[in-house]
């Protein structure tokens, strides 16, 4: 569906779907509706790592946010100026609210990762050999299976939540992307 969200914390940092399928917009409010969005990068029934990075210490709109597909980083069009940081909050991260879609491994990072650890880390699964491991706030693995709540498998224990029509199934995701 149009303009549902993939993850969102406070609905002040959100990574969302557009009005046309494939479209992604990284959405930093604060308090403006500042976003980056890209075109035609989300393909449909193919599984496909995204991550979205936030640098408040850069320079520039492009520097400051940035959006990789599959390891590979994506071009942002931007609207408004993406803010220097982000809002301080202790709601839960929500988590696929609207979207009809499969999700693993979603990641939360108190620092942005640079590319060629996006790169090197976009088909594995986080451990303490990680080069930012120290930096995990949050790790859904999702292999939970009932309930709306999600187990925070980093040391930082921060509530995750699923919304919306949730169902639980084994799916072989891990023998068709990672590894």
């Amino acid at each position: 569906q149009n303009w549902t969200g993939i993850f969102k914390d406070n609905s002040k940092t959100v990574l969302e779907l557009g009005d046309v399928p494939g479209n992604l917009y990284c959405i930093i409010r604060n308090p403006s509706n500042t976003y980056g969005y890209a075109t035609n990068v989300l393909p449909l029934n193919t599984w496909t790592h995204v991550a979205m990075v936030f640098d408040g210490t850069a320079a520039t709109n492009a520097d400051r946010l940035k959006l990789y597909i599959n390891g590979l980083q994506k071009t942002l069009t931007f609207s408004g100026t993406i803010p220097a940081y982000t809002e301080n909050n202790n709601t839960p991260l929500i988590v696929g609210k609207g979207v009809a879609g499969r999700f693993d491994d979603i990641r939360v990072w108190d620092r942005a990762l640079d590319a060629g650890t996006i790169l090197g880390w976009h088909k594995r699964q986080v451990n303490n050999s990680h080069p930012d491991f120290a930096s995990l706030r949050a790790a859904y693995n999702l292999n939970d299976g009932s309930g709306n709540s999600l187990q925070d498998l980093s040391s930082s224990l921060n509530i995750g939540q699923v919304e919306g029509n949730t169902s639980w199934r084994l799916f072989p995701g891990f023998s068709v992307f990672k590894n």
